[in-house]
């Protein structure tokens, strides 16, 4: 009787330390496995966006095609190459005839851009009849009416109305509705120092009709900076690659479109390569926040 109970209190004792040895690999299995991301933070900053007012504004030489307005802006403190160019001005008093204006915007390098120019012509014609008061800003990012059919719209005598516009290709054009858009950024992307004097150029290529510039501005943004720097974000904490794995980060001071590269990359400990690159997630104010993954469609 008292053999049977020591093989019991045996048997039992056995049991209890194969189950704390299974639950040990159970545990150290899962932590092998766990894909819990460590918490970590950095603050880079954004390519900053400046805007410059014009100088030398005036009336523009009536039907003297080679005696132009000049309206230049002193740029200073913007490093790399531009990413996004916008530049606005505004007519004071009137010029009457938008057809006979041509007017583009020159780098400190020479680079010569159309922003639009004999609006409405086709072959001989003297071109569109409406006048112009603005403001009117020219940038990538505007959606709505073609230069060309605002004015066409607007009718003879009729302001151009002010507003956001896309550059569009100089007259002649085959209708007197519309002109190809164009890419002022793209247009300046090779700038690789934009500091220095820009040029808004106006020109009259038609005689009675006449007006002033009065203001006029030019925005730039520089290269998203740093470039090609690397932040240790500290060591993961997981043994094996996870389904997911990301790090938030902030971007704070200027304002960045949602889905705004900014040229950055992350380096993982625990992956081979590079995770990235880096993309704007959303913003809240002056902040942008951002987070950088694998396998996280949308971040990357």
């Amino acid at each position: 009787m008292m053999m049977r109970s020591k093989i019991h209190e045996y048997g039992a004792l056995m049991y209890s330390i194969a189950v704390l040895c299974a639950g040990a690999v159970a545990l150290w299995f899962g932590a092998s496995f766990n894909t819990t991301t460590a918490s970590s933070s950095k603050t880079v900053n954004a390519a900053p966006a400046a805007t410059f007012a014009g100088t030398g504004v005036g009336a523009i030489p009536d039907n003297a095609p080679g005696t132009p307005l000049n309206v230049t802006f002193n740029v200073t403190g913007i490093s790399g190459a531009p990413t996004n160019v916008e530049v606005s001005h505004t007519y004071g008093p009137n010029h009457t005839w938008v057809g006979d204006i041509n007017c583009w915007l020159i780098a400190p390098n020479g680079t010569s851009f159309v922003i639009y120019g004999r609006t409405g012509q086709t072959g001989a014609s003297a071109g569109d009849s409406s006048d112009l008061s603005g403001p009117y800003n020219f940038k990538d990012s505007a959606a709505g009416t073609n230069w060309w059919t605002a004015a066409n719209t607007a009718g003879a005598a009729v302001v151009v109305p002010p507003g956001d516009y896309r550059t569009t290709q100089t007259g002649p054009q085959p209708v007197i509705t519309t002109s190809p858009v164009t890419n002022l950024s793209a247009a300046f992307s090779g700038v690789s120092n934009p500091n220095g004097t820009w040029t808004l150029r106006f020109t009259d290529n038609g005689g009675g009709d006449t007006g002033s510039i009065s203001a006029a501005t030019l925005t730039i943004a520089g290269a998203s900076a740093p470039l090609g720097r690397s932040f240790a974000l500290g060591a993961p904490a997981h043994r094996s690659k996870p389904a997911s794995h990301r790090r938030d980060f902030a971007v704070r001071g200027y304002f960045l479109p949602r889905a705004t590269p900014l040229g950055l990359r992350f380096t993982c400990p625990a992956h081979r390569g590079r995770l990235g690159p880096v993309y704007v997630r959303k913003h809240k104010g002056g902040m942008e926040d951002g987070r950088y993954g694998s396998g996280e469609t949308g971040d990357l």
